[in-house]
């Protein structure tokens, strides 16, 4: 049970940093044209409908749509996709993306709180916060678990007068096995489904998405 804990642990640590690498990925000033002049300004304080100029190496600030301009984009924040994207006037780009060679103008749709990366991270806090409904069903089992297996072996002990045979209940009774199953076969499955291109944000939506059926509309027909 504490290898359980602590596998638990790790995983919640490994997800505080992505958490973190995401909050660094958030970009701070943006390039913000006012009064007919370009300032330097705080990506706070971009507010919709203002137009913003964004130079190569840069990361976007906001979301928002090319005004005028053609580059690429590196989308790997977003969709994990390693490839930039091209974009030219009237395709949308989002905050977190990174410009690669060309300059642009865009105008800002959102702000820097509703921004395609804001709402990532919070995603992300709010799933490491979140337990499946089986793990705590687990939890809930192997402990009322843990005190019979004590009782079993306590009464074995009494009954028998032999420590071995006491001991021995306790290891076949114990229901370690019972709480790491319930983990790992959380964290293969969204490992596995990472493989397929599929990011699961937590266990309670791997758990849903097992309950999920297609349409009659979809399922081939024999």
């Amino acid at each position: 049970m504490q290898l359980g804990s602590l596998l638990e642990d790790f995983t919640a640590k490994k997800a505080g940093e992505g958490i973190r690498a995401l909050v660094a990925m958030t970009p701070q000033r943006a390039h913000v044209l006012r009064d007919g002049k370009l300032v330097d300004a705080l990506a706070e304080e971009v507010t919709v409908g203002e137009t913003l100029r964004v130079l190569p190496r840069e990361t976007i600030p906001v979301d928002g749509t090319i005004l005028e301009g053609k580059t690429t984009i590196d989308q790997f924040v977003i969709t994990g996709k390693s490839l930039p994207v091209e974009k030219k006037a009237g395709d949308p780009v989002r905050s977190g993306t990174v410009n690669q060679y060309g300059s642009f103008s865009m105008c800002a749709a959102k702000t820097c709180r509703d921004s395609s990366l804001q709402r990532m991270i919070r995603l992300a806090e709010k799933a490491e916060s979140e337990k499946a409904p089986i793990v705590h069903l687990a939890d809930r089992w192997a402990t009322w678990l843990v005190w019979i297996a004590l009782a079993s072996a306590f009464l074995t002990w009494i009954i028998t007068g032999t420590f071995l045979r006491a001991v021995t209940v306790l290891v076949v009774f114990c229901p370690c096995a019972f709480v790491l199953a319930t983990l790992t076969a959380m964290m293969a499955g969204i490992g596995n489904a990472a493989k397929h291109g599929v990011l699961v944000r937590s266990g309670d939506a791997l758990e849903r998405l097992s309950r999920a059926r297609p349409s009659p509309s979809t399922r081939p027909a024999h």
